[in-house]
């Protein structure tokens, strides 16, 4: 995942890339964007067009259009599973010496 910083510099979109089955190069799936405390999610329509489009997980994120809010929590089980695990993130906050409030803060490295 990648994300656009803004006036802060905490970022509140990030976009979704994913490697499709036999492909050696990543292409972007959708994006992120908050929404108050939640991360809502959006494929992209160049993504939805390919033939060969899947979906991420199908019974979180099935393939279509229009926006996809978590049922649970604050981001999609499947998108938080992507970020680093507790000990991932403790490294990070470690590194970087500071407490993160945005949610994009550890789904995403460039931050």
């Amino acid at each position: 995942m990648t994300s656009e910083p803004v006036a802060d510099g905490q970022p509140d979109v990030g976009f979704v890339w994913v490697w499709l089955p036999g492909q050696v190069e990543p292409v972007v799936a959708g994006r992120l964007d908050q929404v108050g405390e939640s991360l809502v999610f959006r494929y992209g329509r160049s993504y939805l067009e390919r033939e060969d489009a899947i979906p991420i997980y199908e019974p979180e994120l099935p393939l279509v259009a229009g926006e996809q809010v978590p049922h649970v929590g604050t981001v999609h089980g499947c998108i938080a599973d992507a970020g680093p695990d507790a000990w991932g993130q403790r490294v990070i906050l470690h590194f970087w010496g500071r407490q993160f409030l945005n949610p994009f803060a550890l789904l995403d490295s460039h931050t």
